[in-house]
């Protein structure tokens, strides 16, 4: 058997997928002919599918010492190399293929993951639209532009692009996905639901369509059904962390809080939640040993808000024999120090003491047991220095009615803040000048600046306010809050909290109070998603409520 026919023998059997004996001939053919470029390009292209792409590497760049100007050759060892995580040396590959062959799509295609994988997203989409250029059914450029265009915001491009993949590949579940994916984007919640089905019915085992089908239903407050979805992408994934922790909110939301609260522990693996779980010497506990003559380490983990909520939960342990230690951000120590229970409060990067258990403060409910039915007691359980509300009183001056503490947006960093803030001219709209209207709003967005500049009446203290200590002094001589949610429910002040649509699971749903705080009046958004039926209800509760402002609880 002449050479040619060899090396013609061993192709064909590559291509049947016969790699071992393809690989045998190919090194028969190098036996006799070490020169035979084909040969060691071709072994590179076994190893690369044996999954060891540092010997594809090797066999590639030899085969390049032999041969230079084979567009394939090159592409081939770009893919080689980008499995090795090299690719800058990756690139210069598929340039030198599209620099052999213009017309090589797969150059093109293969570049551009390149690009995409080092998050040069601009020059990835070029490159697609170039491989798309070249081969119009070329399904995977199609998939893979949609997902650039979906980085780069682009959603009805990418809808263009997945809509293209489906004509090309009907039964393509990932197209249907990713097509209910830029429709979501797009506010189209049915359509986006319409996909995910079709994903499923395709694949009944697509975690991600199942998931995915549930944040929609989520966000239109289908929670029932929401949960349903996310027990099917369990189901196909029983690691889903994030399936695991959004089901978990949706039975918070509904009030089931004994189903969720071991879920929630989830949120370590979740890595939508930036959490990191702290690991000591000593153990976690969760409610399984007695704490009588214990001390416990307390640490926060999420918001400041969130440690504001549960720190509540440190004296329920020092009922129980314990001594309580409370690890909080500097901006809190000063409050926290005077927190029933605790009897040492430290601030985060101190040095610990010696304790015997450990618990983040956000698992304290799954370790006590929490229920709606055994919360603690909703009166206030934190309250202001009395020297520094004797300040913030000396610096509010004489009374002249009513004092309103307003608070308009949260922290912009927040994922939900788009929905949960408000300008502040919108609030001041909406209120008539009833009282004597106190910024509690420490940081100050660009375009509250010009409102708050042309509203002298509205005081503002800005970085006076230190820290919650003096934010506490203040809140506590308002006789109403608009929004300061955790600190002024803390305080026991009559607070009006405004709610997205979708509310944090905390505010639950349909309930104007809320269990946690005793002095609290919801306001929610109606299906609208605007603040103009919130902001018109809170109006007209003020004036219902003005002439006890000052004189009782709203």
């Amino acid at each position: 058997m002449s050479r040619r026919t060899k090396l013609q023998s061993a192709i064909a059997l590559h291509q049947q997928g016969q790699l071992d004996a393809a690989s045998q001939l190919y090194v028969d053919i190098l036996s006799t002919d070490p020169q035979e470029a084909e040969c060691w390009h071709m072994m590179g292209v076994i190893a690369t599918q044996k999954n060891d792409p540092t010997l594809a590497v090797e066999l590639m760049q030899h085969a390049l010492t032999l041969q230079q100007g084979n567009a394939a050759l090159h592409c081939n060892l770009g893919f080689a190399l980008q499995a090795t995580g090299q690719l800058q040396a990756a690139l210069h590959s598929y340039d030198q293929a599209v620099a052999c062959d213009p017309q090589f799509a797969q150059a093109f295609y293969n570049r551009a993951n390149a690009h995409k994988a080092l998050n040069h997203n601009a020059q990835a989409l070029q490159d697609y639209k170039q491989a798309l250029s070249i081969n119009p059914a070329y399904c995977e450029a199609h998939l893979n532009a949609g997902l650039v265009c979906q980085d780069l915001d682009q959603q009805t491009q990418a809808l263009a692009h997945f809509e293209q993949a489906i004509a090309l590949q009907p039964q393509l579940a990932s197209a249907h996905f990713n097509r209910g994916n830029a429709l979501k984007a797009l506010g189209q919640a049915q359509q986006a639901l319409a996909c995910y089905d079709q994903a499923i019915a395709l694949d009944a085992h697509y975690a991600q369509a199942h998931f995915n089908r549930g944040t929609v239903l989520q966000d239109q407050l289908a929670l029932e059904q929401a949960i349903a979805s996310y027990d099917q992408a369990i189901a196909a994934d029983p690691s889903y962390a994030q399936a695991h922790w959004n089901k978990a909110n949706c039975l918070l939301l509904l009030g089931k809080l004994e189903q969720a609260w071991p879920l929630y522990e989830w949120r370590w693996q979740t890595p939508s939640t930036g959490l990191t779980a702290r690991t000591f010497k000593q153990p976690l506990w969760l409610g399984q040993a007695p704490l009588h003559n214990q001390t416990i380490l307390l640490h926060c983990e999420q918001g400041l808000g969130d440690t504001l909520q549960f720190c509540r939960f440190a004296q329920q342990l020092a009922q129980r024999g314990a001594r309580v230690v409370l690890e909080v951000p500097p901006a809190l120590f000063g409050l926290l120090q005077r927190l029933q229970g605790v009897s040492h409060c430290i601030q985060q990067g101190d040095p610990l003491p010696d304790f015997d258990w450990h618990c983040p403060l956000l698992s304290l409910p799954l370790a006590l047991g929490v229920t709606l039915h055994n919360l603690p007691p909703q009166a206030p359980y934190l309250f202001a220095n009395p020297k520094k509300q004797a300040l913030w009183a000396q610096k509010l001056g004489a009374r002249s009615g009513p004092r309103v503490g307003l608070v308009w947006s949260g922290s912009a960093q927040h994922a939900n803040d788009k929905n949960r803030s408000l300008a502040l001219s919108q609030l001041l709209a909406a209120l008539p000048p009833l009282a004597n209207c106190v910024s509690l709003q420490k940081e100050i967005r660009p375009h509250d600046a010009q409102t708050l500049h042309q509203t002298p009446q509205l005081l503002h203290f800005g970085d006076q306010l230190q820290d919650f200590e003096d934010t506490a002094a203040l809140c506590s001589l308002m006789d109403l809050v608009i929004s300061v949610a955790h600190l002024a429910g803390a305080l026991g002040r009559p607070t009006w909290v405004l709610l997205p649509h979708v509310p944090d699971w905390r505010w639950m749903l349909h309930r104007s109070d809320s269990p946690w705080y005793i002095a609290m009046r919801l306001y929610r958004q109606d299906e609208r998603r605007d603040w103009s039926t919130v902001l018109a209800q809170l109006a007209n509760d003020w004036i219902k409520h003005s002439h006890t402002l000052g004189a009782t609880d709203v």
